[in-house]
């Protein structure tokens, strides 16, 4: 068979420094991550890889990160990422949690007019609109 392969190992090494997230990150205007270092060295962390203040855990550097290179997970209502761990709020109709409670604060402060039924998971959000518009269209 084929030799396990070691980037698999190590979530860091498998970074192909597109910068993809550090671009996504300075969009939603956190900017929390960035490449560091030159080089072989070079790579994208936060400052002093440490936990940045900026960092409102929205996970959307991990999920525009088309290597799989960063590690966020997820347990019991608490998101970890960029060692820093984030309470998470939980949808006040089926109990999910779906967003750090610092990157609904956030995108609510940045821009208030798209931020809609913001206690609700995004699943909730949808059936609540179909639910609307099938009582719109029954009438």
């Amino acid at each position: 068979g084929c030799p396990q392969n070691s980037l698999q190992e190590n979530p860091e090494e498998r970074c192909i420094l597109c910068n993809i997230c550090v671009r996504a990150c300075e969009e939603l205007g956190s900017s929390a991550i960035s490449l560091i270092m030159r080089g072989t060295q070079k790579r994208v962390a936060t400052p002093y890889d440490e936990a940045a203040a900026v960092c409102i855990g929205c996970g959307t550097c991990a999920r525009v990160c088309p290597a799989g290179a960063i590690e966020m997970t997820e347990k019991e209502g608490i998101r970890v990422i960029w060692n820093k761990a984030f309470a998470m709020q939980a949808c006040s109709r089926c109990g999910s949690y779906y967003a750090s409670r610092e990157e609904i604060a956030h995108l609510t402060a940045r821009k208030p007019e798209y931020v809609i039924q913001s206690d609700l998971c995004e699943d909730c959000r949808k059936r609540m609109m179909a639910e609307k518009i099938a009582v719109f269209v029954s009438e």
